[in-house]
């Protein structure tokens, strides 16, 4: 999905597969969501949103998170290949929120990083709530993924 929204509505309709849903997930997330209209449906979706947007340290966005990237990769593979990387980290999390520019930065110049795990995409919402913007926190010896190391040393550059 190419807006927050839509990826809220799959998460909120636990949806197993990107751009369809069964009849089964549409009815049974409306039901769970309390919607019956188009209108209350778009609210629920503006209040979905500014309940994750306004912490991201809780574990519903953490959840939510999560969800966007088992959801956005392709079936079969266990990583998601960096171009989806590169357009969904902004859209699942909040503008401004800390490092996500600084990682899209890194990743664009260094094309040898092809995709992330689930490590890796979990550790980065860690990393982001933990190391401050000028990582004059960042412990070298953690136990960071080696991506967030070498972008912290890219960073500090």
């Amino acid at each position: 999905p190419s807006d927050v929204k839509l990826m809220i509505l799959a998460w909120k309709l636990n949806a197993e597969q990107q751009g369809y849903f069964t009849r089964g997930e549409w009815c049974n997330g409306l039901e769970d969501m309390r919607v019956d209209s188009a209108p209350l449906l778009l609210a629920k979706l503006d209040s979905y949103e500014k309940e994750l947007w306004g912490n991201t340290r809780s574990p519903k966005f953490k959840d939510f998170y999560k969800f966007a990237f088992r959801f956005s990769r392709t079936a079969g593979q266990k990583t998601l290949e960096i171009d989806t990387v590169k357009a969904l980290l902004p859209i699942v999390t909040p503008e401004g929120h800390p490092h996500v520019e600084g990682l899209l930065g890194y990743l664009e110049a260094t094309p040898s990083v092809r995709g992330f795990n689930e490590d890796q995409w979990s550790s980065f919402l860690l990393f982001s709530h933990e190391v401050s913007t000028d990582f004059s926190n960042f412990d070298e010896n953690g136990a960071w993924p080696s991506v967030l190391d070498e972008f912290v040393e890219w960073g500090k550059k």
